[in-house]
């Protein structure tokens, strides 16, 4: 079963803080957490300047950490919630794993930055490796909650963002609607059977309601309101049914389910996820895997 306990906002002193602790404070108000981090990787001194600078970098960290302290303070309507500011020096990347690991993360919150370099290397990496699940959050993102879309392939992965956005609707009295979508294609040599490629549409169509049907049967929405739509992808190109979807239905953010790793496999999260991530830049994008699903932190770090 999916949990809430723990959620780490990775802030880096940007416009982008600002955004991040805006969604962090209206997702407390109907979140369970117990504990909400907020945590800033800043540039080890000593090393970039090859000199011996303890005392100043020491310095930094404080004074970093008192920011953070009175922007949550400031800017932050925790709930239920403890709020702990962290300041970390080395590597942002490999701290942030260090620390999801450290302190049993649940779900780990990022920024996406436009223009800004590296930021979307930064969450990939992330969604390939970290440990819990992961939501990032466009800049300049006003945070609302009305509509869920959950691409589907009738996997366990997208069982487990179906019950997480049954989760999210319900933790809000079940006023948040979850959309389904399926994308499904017409099958290369479909001409062989003697029918068009309208006709195998809808013969795919009809497949992917029946294996829907067989498929959510076995979850419990708990009386969720869930619809579900069946989108042909005759372009080859997932990334735009989805999106199209999207801005159709003027959702509230994606929840997709990742991959996890087997002993003997590289991680990954999947092609849909990861199609998501790089054609979805508007919305709050959530990548849904349990937790300790993946490889331990500390084997992906020695793999990097």
């Amino acid at each position: 079963m999916l949990v809430t306990r723990k959620i780490l906002v990775c802030l880096d002193g940007s416009e982008m803080d600002e955004t991040l602790l805006s969604f962090a404070s209206f997702i407390m108000q109907s979140s369970p957490a117990e504990e909400i981090y907020f945590m800033q990787v800043i540039a080890n001194l000593s090393e970039i300047a090859g000199l011996n600078l303890k005392k100043l970098d020491d310095e930094a960290l404080k004074t970093r950490q008192s920011e953070i302290e009175a922007l949550t303070k400031e800017k932050v309507e925790p709930g239920n919630a403890k709020v702990i500011a962290v300041v970390k020096k080395g590597h942002p990347f490999k701290e942030v794993l260090r620390f999801l690991e450290s302190k049993s993360i649940d779900v780990v919150i990022s920024g996406n930055k436009k223009k800004a370099k590296g930021s979307g290397v930064f969450n990939m990496r992330l969604a390939r490796r970290a440990p819990c699940s992961l939501i990032v959050i466009p800049e300049n993102h006003s945070p609302s909650l009305t509509k869920l879309l959950i691409p589907i392939d009738f996997s366990l992965h997208s069982q487990l963002a179906l019950e997480y956005g049954v989760f999210i609707s319900k933790s809000n009295d079940f006023k948040v609607e979850i959309i389904c979508q399926n994308v499904y294609q017409v099958p290369t040599g479909y001409h062989y059977s003697g029918k068009s490629f309208a006709e195998f549409g809808e013969i795919m169509k009809e497949n992917s309601k029946k294996e829907y049907d067989a498929w959510v049967s076995e979850i419990n929405t708990e009386n969720a309101p869930i619809k579900v739509e069946f989108t042909l992808d005759d372009k080859d190109d997932f990334g735009k049914a989805i999106r199209d979807v999207a801005m159709g239905e003027n959702v509230s953010g994606i929840l997709v389910g990742a991959k996890g790793r087997t002993a003997a496999s590289a991680l990954f999260i999947g092609s849909t996820a990861e199609k998501l991530i790089q054609a979805i830049d508007y919305l709050p994008l959530t990548i849904v895997r349990q937790k300790g699903a993946n490889a331990s932190v500390l084997e992906s770090l020695r793999e990097l």
